[in-house]
């Protein structure tokens, strides 16, 4: 007797229903052509995030980083990272295409349970490039990555909103989108795989014996029409959490394959956010300046930061005391001649990217100076503000500017790590024009490229934007992938 091993698939089975937000298609067409291969496409990943802003130390702001796509899983991260927490309570900073709805319920009822704020924002951990979903830099004391949020492009689509609604206090910057759609409800049938046993008579296989050995997964049929049941479940959840019925109801009236990016006053008449803050008021080192602290700032047992020896070696100064910098403390001309090399080299050479966001905590000023720029060959990709794209040629920068040095006053810092690269600090003192600030510097140890600035503003000229005491973040990225934004072409 010789047996053959056989996978029939029978076409009785039980039905199973999964609600997918924003990741079930209609047609098998269009789900092929669709890239879920970047890090927003990916499981979402929960990161505990302390602010790299070394003005704040030792009190510093510390959050929850939930990015990517919201799957059947996440919960159960989730309640890994808040059994972590104890009786300690972060703020979430969120930034989601979307996900599972069932997932997303879930997440939200957590977070209400146990009294969290949500503000949608990104966050990017220190010298990790934002299309690197797998760049971790060394950890702080407490365990938690240094890092930065803005809420620049930063989304909360989908089911995400559903998540966001379980926020105690809930918060969408000026430049974070908060979109909504119809719910997609996929169905799937598990079928039984058979293993067959055959004997072999006259020729002729015959089955002697037939056994379940496993189930397979198959999608039978989409649709966005919702069940009573469906509906009245989500209808009974926003009440509990306290949101509008007019959410559900904006969010079943637009087509699947389409987004519905809400204004900031329906945001605010549906209630899926509490009030105007933004991520700045959570993250930033002037947070933690407040008496009494908010609870998310956090005091490390070993406040010092993680440094490598220079040379020659200085004690290294944080960004709060850059203004008690004098002359006479600076080896100016070897720190500022460095500093104008790298400065040369990293804007007149090579494809970069670089943001600029503030971390003051008035909000206006922050809308003014926010920007993102790409570099590419002989032109510059600009957008201000949010005003959209703008192209011009690439002006050469030079160390001076109208017969005077762009950084003055130089003072070499104690080196650094930033992710997992060496940085040469400097401080100095920064103009252009009649913008002046009091500075430090992150260099490349090993490009000679610049890493990050922060300018604290001592006189701005009329219309510039910052105000005076508003402090300027700007992180450098050289991804070989960043591409010039569309409309333009090379």
């Amino acid at each position: 007797m010789s047996r053959i091993w056989d996978a029939v698939w029978t076409a009785l089975a039980r039905s199973v229903l999964v609600v997918i937000c924003c990741l079930a298609f209609t047609s098998p067409s269009l789900a092929a052509q669709e890239d879920r291969t970047g890090p927003d496409w990916q499981p979402m990943r929960i990161k505990l995030v302390r602010g790299d802003l070394p003005a704040c130390e030792p009190l510093c702001p510390e959050w929850i980083s939930m990015e990517g796509q919201i799957t059947e899983t996440t919960p159960a991260l989730f309640s890994a990272v808040l059994k972590h927490l104890g009786a300690r309570r972060l703020p979430i900073v969120v930034n989601s295409f979307g996900g599972s709805v069932e997932g997303a319920i879930k997440l939200g009822r957590m977070i209400r349970k146990n009294g969290l704020d949500v503000v949608v924002a990104t966050t990017r951990l220190s010298g990790c490039p934002t299309a690197k979903e797998n760049c971790l830099p060394p950890k702080n004391a407490d365990g938690t990555y240094p890092g930065f949020a803005y809420d620049y492009q930063a989304q909360c689509n989908s089911s995400c909103g559903y998540m966001m609604a379980g926020g105690v206090r809930r918060f969408a910057g000026g430049w974070a989108q908060v979109g909504v759609h119809q719910i997609t409800t996929t169905y799937f049938r598990r079928e039984p795989i058979y293993r067959n046993d055959y004997k072999s008579v006259g020729g002729k296989k015959r089955v002697i014996d037939r056994k379940v050995v496993g189930h397979k997964q198959v999608t039978t049929r989409t649709t966005t029409k919702l069940t009573a049941s469906h509906r009245g479940n989500l209808t009974a959840y926003f009440n509990e959490m306290g949101i509008g019925p007019a959410l559900l109801q904006k969010a079943l009236s637009i087509p699947a394959a389409d987004m519905y990016t809400l204004s900031r006053d329906e945001m605010k008449a549906m209630k899926i956010i509490t009030g105007d803050s933004a991520v700045r008021d959570f993250v930033s080192f002037r947070v933690c300046e407040a008496l009494p602290a908010p609870p998310h700032c956090i005091a490390l047992a070993d406040s010092k930061p993680t440094v490598v020896a220079a040379a020659p070696p200085m004690q290294q100064k944080p960004s709060v005391e850059i203004s008690q910098i004098s002359t006479s403390e600076a080896i100016s001309n070897t720190a500022c001649d460095d500093l104008d090399a790298a400065n040369e080299k990293t804007r007149n050479t090579g494809r970069y990217q670089d943001i600029i966001h503030d971390i003051a905590s008035n909000r206006y000023p922050a809308k003014l100076i926010l920007s993102e720029n790409r570099f590419d060959g002989s032109f510059v990709y600009e957008n201000q503000r949010n005003a959209g794209w703008k192209k011009y040629r690439r002006p050469m920068i030079e160390s001076q500017q109208n017969g005077e040095p762009i950084f003055e006053n130089c003072s070499r810092l104690a080196d650094e790590i930033i992710g997992t690269m060496k940085a040469i600090v400097i401080a100095a003192d920064w103009h252009r024009g009649a913008n002046r600030a009091k500075g430090k510097v992150w260099i490349s140890a090993d490009t000679g490229k610049l890493l990050r600035t922060e300018r604290i503003f001592t006189a701005v000229a009329l219309g510039y934007g910052p105000q005076v005491g508003a402090t300027a973040v700007e992180i450098f990225t050289y991804d070989r992938t960043i591409e010039p934004p569309p409309p333009f072409d090379q």
